[in-house]
Order: C-alpha cells, then structure tokens, then sequence
C-alpha cells in the first residue's frame, strides 16, 4: 500500500494510470496528498474514491493543467464515497487529482482510502485529441462541413482510419495532415463493402513523431451538399510499430542491445545502423526465453541479402560473424525465426550489434574478442601472465566465468572490468582446486565488459605459476 508518506514525497513525480487504483493514508501528518496524469483534450475521465479503513471523511479535488479545480466532491448520496462523474477534459495538460480531508489540517478524521482513475471514452467535440481505438460520433452540416479532431503517432506506427455515414443523405470524405497542415493522405469513396460512399485512410505509415490531424468532412467539402451524422473510427494496425518495415527500422548502436519477441502476428523485427566500407561487423542474435529459433539477415541499403545465418551462435542462437561491409551507407537487419512466416517458434530475443574493430582500438593492444557460449584456451607464464578478453553484455544479465587450469601449477585469477577497465568483481580460488569463478554476477549495463585471466600474485603462494588454462563465458540473458 502507497502510504501518505510516500504518496506526499512522490509528488510532483507521482502519477495515476487510467484502468488502475493506488492506496493511500490520510492523518495528522498527511491530510492533503497528491497526485498527476497526463490527459488529452476531449478525454472523458472519471474518479472514484472509496474509504477503505477508518472514519476518514474524505473531499476530492482536480485540478487542471494551471492549478484551478475542475471538479470537486465531498460525500455522495451512499455516504463518504465521493466521485467526480464523467467529465471532459479541456485542453491536453498535466492534471492533479487531490485526495484530503474535510476540514485539511483542521480536520479529525483519518483512514486509508483508494483512488481509481477510470477512462470512459472520448469527446466527440471538434478539438479532441483521439487515441487508437477510439470511436467517435459527430455531424456534418451546412454551419459545420469540417470537424477536425487530433491524435499522437510514433514513427513506425500504421494507422486505419475509417468515416462512416449514421444518417442522412451524408457524402464521408476523409483527410489526414501532419501538424503543419501538410495533406499526407485522402479519401472520398472506399467502394468496398455494404456503404461504398464511406471513406477510408488504411494502412498509413508514419514517418516521424508528432502530432496529426484528422478532417472529417463530406464531397465538396465546404461547397458540398450532403449532411449527417458520421462515425468516425481510428485504429492501429496489428504490425504497427517501429521495426516492423525497413522503411521504419529501429536504429541500434554498437554495444547498445537490441530487444523484442516475435509470434505469429510479429514474425520478424528491423533493425538499422550505419556502416563503412571495410568495417567488420558481429551480429549476434540470442534466445531470451520461449522456444524461439532466431534467425538473422543482413541486407544493404538496395534491400540486397549480404549474410545470414541459423544456428552460428551456439545452440538456436543465431551470428553473423566478422562479416566486411562493402560500402559506406545504412545496414539493415532483420531478426527473424527459422523458416519466417511459415515458421513455429516465438519468444523474446537479444539482438548485439558489435564493430570489432572500433572496440580494438579503444582497448589495451592484445585483446582479443570472443563470444558467450565458447571456450577459450590459451597459456600464462613469465611472459605473457595475463590474457584480456572483450565481450558485448547487456544489463541485468546473469554472467558465469569460469577458468580451469588444463596443466602446469597455474594458479588461476579471474577479473571482470567494464570499458572503462574499473574492476567490477573479482577471484582468485572459488573454483575447485587453484581455479577462478565468477558466478551469477549481474552486469550492470548494456556495454562491453573486459575478461582479465591472469594468475596469483599475492605474498602467500607461489607468484610465478605458468600453465594452460581453459576459460568458459556463459550467461542468461534478460528479455
């Protein structure tokens, strides 16, 4: 439960969440407490409260975007159950629900109450600024032949918009425009289905970010004749989304993961990065949970396939492996199941896009790169007693290094450095017999890590062990 305490300190950065309920206490100390939500103009909202312990004698106030109450209520006709009934919301604002007492600081009562912040729909009013899903109602007229409403879009998003006539001799003509007034799509007749007058804007693909405008209007628009009433629907299609065309694919930087699920309805993500010519290239693309089979393309700038691979990874996980971009330009990759389409896995995945040579050249000379899932031997003596090793994480994975001597005395030491090289954790004899474990250790952030494999040097043993060594790097990854 969300006590006043913490409700009182969190605000300012507290919010409700239509659909959802937040507990709080009201007291001596805390007789006023406070929270926010983002609302759009023509939004029809609702707010209940209910006492759920003690005789508070609760009053709830909204407040809108500059401060000023909207709506307020005391007690209802039950009892000490008030609620602000359906309303409107004038303008897109920040907006502040207040749960107190009667009487604030002067008051007696005290108890624990909840607050519920209901949607209930959208105002039909021109001005309102729709969300996917919404339908709303309205007429065309000789005095009003256009009615404009407003709605948020991201790049990538694909957009159905639908104007349907309810009444009247009503001609639907239908137009969609960017923030600056720029036409991006029309319609006058869909000519499908039982109303071929109808009007329909399907499978729009967003471009950028912003906001956009909707003109519900007839034929002729201003000098047209028809009139009625109209429903006007707005919806987002199932493959909406950054990452589901080329055309909009989801930018990824070297040491940044990449993260997403695929099913029946998503069966494959974008991805996009820019490239040089000569630069090599590791992508990787791993299981995160489900029984997904990855499978990974990598194209040109043209949509030309340049890599691919199915199992490289290890295991279903799939990698395209120091691959030599042929040209300067953008890259795309496509994260993807076996077989695509047809095929029968899902679950969510890692995508890790790493540029070996711009890592190299950033780290101490002889580093070498290797991957999760693969062994690696080598040897420590007088000569060379300490190996570093890069490797791409991403955070909160869980990460198990291991280092078993294969032969000589090596007495085995295990260290794990971020890119900056600042020591994260660190072994000496956790592992059976002189060998180093690092086990279950959660890596802080997406990045490359640094592997240190050296060997004893303490003042109580033997500080000039040699031999070969075997390292294991495993982890499981978080979605």
């Amino acid at each position: 439960m969300l006590s006043g305490a913490s409700a009182l300190q969190a605000q300012g950065n507290a919010t409700l969440t239509p659909g959802a309920s937040l507990d709080g206490e009201i007291d001596d100390r805390w007789p006023r407490i406070a929270w926010t939500f983002d609302g759009l103009q023509g939004q029809v909202i609702e707010l209940q409260l209910e006492v759920t312990e003690g005789n508070l004698d609760p009053v709830l106030l909204l407040l809108d975007g500059e401060g000023r109450v909207l709506a307020a209520a005391d007690d209802s006709d039950d009892g000490l159950v008030p609620f602000i009934a359906p309303l409107s919301l004038p303008a897109s604002a920040t907006y502040t629900v207040v749960v107190m007492r009667l009487g604030q600081a002067l008051g007696s009562t005290s108890g624990a109450f909840r607050l519920g912040l209901e949607q209930i729909g959208v105002s039909s009013n021109a001005g309102s600024v729709l969300r996917y899903g919404d339908q709303v109602i309205n007429r065309i007229s000789q005095e009003t032949p256009v009615v404009a409403y407003r709605f948020h879009a991201r790049r990538g998003d694909v957009v159905h918009l639908r104007l349907r006539r309810a009444s009247g001799d009503l001609d639907p003509w239908l137009q969609l425009q960017d923030s600056a007034g720029n036409v991006l799509a029309t319609n006058d007749d869909a000519l499908d289905g039982p109303a071929p007058r109808d009007s329909r804007i399907g499978d729009f693909l967003v471009e950028a970010d912003g906001e956009y405008r909707i003109l519900a209007s007839r034929y002729g628009q201003e000098a047209g004749s028809s009139s009625g009433n109209f429903v006007l629907s707005l919806n987002e299609a199932l493959f909406s989304g950054l990452g589901t065309t080329a055309a909009t694919a989801i930018p990824i930087r070297p040491g940044i993961s990449g993260r997403g699920s695929l099913d029946d309805e998503k069966h494959q993500r974008y991805y996009q990065f820019a490239g040089q010519a000569g630069e090599l290239v590791r992508i990787r693309m791993e299981r995160a949970g489900g029984a997904l089979d990855p499978l990974l393309l990598l194209s040109d700038s043209q949509g030309r396939e340049l890599a691919s691979d199915d199992d490289g990874g290890g295991g279903k996980n799939a990698l395209i492996e120091d691959f030599r971009l042929p040209a300067d330009g953008l890259y795309t990759i496509t994260a993807t199941r076996f077989e695509m389409a047809a095929g029968q896995t899902s679950g969510p995945y890692r995508l890790e896009l790493m540029l070996p040579d711009l890592v190299l050249q950033d780290l101490p000379a002889g580093t070498q790169l290797v991957t999760w899932d693969r062994a690696v031997e080598a040897r420590l003596d007088n000569e060379t007693p300490a190996r570093l090793y890069a490797i791409q994480g991403g955070a909160n994975d869980v990460v198990t290094i291991t280092m078993d001597r294969n032969s000589g005395n090596l007495d085995a030491v295990l260290n794990l450095r971020d890119a900056e090289q600042q020591l994260l954790v660190s072994d000496d004899d956790t592992g059976p017999g002189r060998n180093a474990r690092i086990g279950d250790y959660v890596l802080p952030a997406d990045g490359i890590y640094l592997v240190e494999a050296t060997r004893y040097s303490g003042d109580d043993g033997a500080t000039d062990t040699a031999g070969g060594f075997t390292l294991n790097l495993r982890r499981r990854i978080s979605p």
